[in-house]
């Protein structure tokens, strides 16, 4: 393990995600960067290990390339332009599921404390499917999406229909 270390580390450095000197762990973001220098990046990374026949003499590192090859196109998949209330913004999509593993962290912490159990897997599965959306209510545009002209959720659950402005 000590010495994948490093060549993990580069990786993380090349993607700009979870930074080796980076305080946060699991819940760093990774620094927003130009994604065309990340590409490089990360393309001068692959060229590095797979140039170091210490490295491909290892099936490790070739799985590890042999991952980044697979899912290159999202990796470094365009923005994503998406209508919204005060008009078209570009997204730039996921590059890592962070956010996700985050929020089943956070998901998994709230049922342990509820129950005192450290089994949460009797508590996921009696969520109702669409349980992970009230995390969304956090966010003040998926919020305001949802509530229109509405000043609060009672008020647009009293109501039938979401407004035609609520798209995202």
């Amino acid at each position: 393990m000590e010495e994948k270390i490093p060549v993990l580390d580069e990786l993380r450095e090349a993607l700009r995600i979870a930074l080796p000197n980076g305080k946060d762990g699991l819940n760093d973001d990774g620094i927003t960067d130009d994604i065309s220098s990340i590409e490089s990046a990360v393309k001068a990374f692959r060229q590095r290990v797979m140039s170091d026949d210490r490295l491909t003499a290892n099936n490790d590192y070739l799985k590890m390339i042999a991952q980044i090859d697979k899912y290159w196109e999202k990796l470094f998949a365009d923005p994503i332009t998406v209508k919204t209330q005060r008009g078209p913004t570009k997204v730039t999509p996921q590059r890592t599921n962070n956010l996700l593993e985050r929020f089943f962290r956070d998901l998994k912490r709230g049922g342990r404390k509820k129950t005192g159990s450290s089994c949460s897997s009797k508590m996921l599965h009696a969520l109702l499917a669409d349980t992970p959306l009230i995390a969304n209510l956090k966010s003040e545009d998926y919020l305001n999406a949802i509530l229109g002209d509405c000043k609060s959720l009672e008020q647009r659950f009293s109501q039938s229909t979401l407004p035609k402005s609520a798209s995202i």
